[in-house]
């Protein structure tokens, strides 16, 4: 998700380099907080997904997982 840790960096820097970000995520272990201002936040799931997308994204980068192996 793009509000845990590698995702709101990965957005930040997107953002930085002039790029569009819409950050989806369940905020199951991520922060609203976290996403970065600018970036566009839709709550939900990543099975929800599909009904958000825009036919103007030229890109969706997938960072939902969790931290511990045992629990991927």
């Amino acid at each position: 998700g793009g509000a845990g840790y590698v995702g709101s960096v990965v957005a930040q820097h997107l953002l930085e380099a002039g790029h569009t970000v819409t950050v989806l995520d369940d905020l199951s272990t991520g922060f609203r907080a976290g996403v970065p201002a600018g970036a566009a936040f839709i709550e939900g799931r990543i099975q929800d997904a599909a009904r958000h997308l825009d036919p103007s994204y030229d890109g969706v980068l997938h960072f939902a997982a969790f931290s511990q192996v045992g629990e991927s």
